[in-house]
């Protein structure tokens, strides 16, 4: 799986915002329905845009995007129903304070490197591929909110 590109923007009310930009012609996974329809429940949380929008506002015209802005990172961890890592079963380290995406609050610590989304397989009911990369797309997107990036998927 490939890593979403990453910048900063400059907003018009001097606003720095760090930007994780994921790009269906690089994450195939964005063109595989089932995949989607998996992990709705985040991917409905990041912020669309299209591509001229997003070019455009790397050049430092992003009154466009401040308007389709969506959440702030740490409010899509808020918002989104509580996921608990794929691992806490068997991990030696589990812990419910930082298992689960539902404890990110203010001044508490955020989840860790090692979580993963747990894709649930007996709603779902895909392939073991398929699994394994919405798996890694969820996981990733999480993460980049963990650490204070809006996700941004290109349209």
């Amino acid at each position: 799986m490939s890593s979403p590109l990453q910048y900063e923007l400059s907003l018009n009310t001097g606003e720095i915002i760090h930007i994780s930009e994921i790009d269906p012609e690089v994450f195939s996974e964005l063109r595989d329905a089932n995949i989607v329809k998996a992990i709705s429940s985040i991917l409905d949380r990041c912020t669309k845009a299209p591509r001229d929008v997003l070019e455009l506002a790397k050049i430092g015209g992003t009154k466009q995007l401040e308007g389709l802005l969506s959440t702030s990172p740490t409010g899509c961890l808020i918002k989104i129903e509580e996921h608990i890592c794929a691992e806490k079963k068997d991990c030696p380290m589990a812990n419910s304070e930082l298992c689960s995406t539902r404890k990110m609050k203010k001044g508490k610590p955020k989840i860790p490197h090692c979580w993963k989304f747990n894709i649930d397989d007996k709603k779902h009911h895909l392939p073991y591929m398929e699994a394994v990369l919405a798996q890694h797309l969820a996981t990733a997107i999480i993460h980049e909110w963990r650490d204070g990036r809006y996700v941004i998927i290109v349209q």
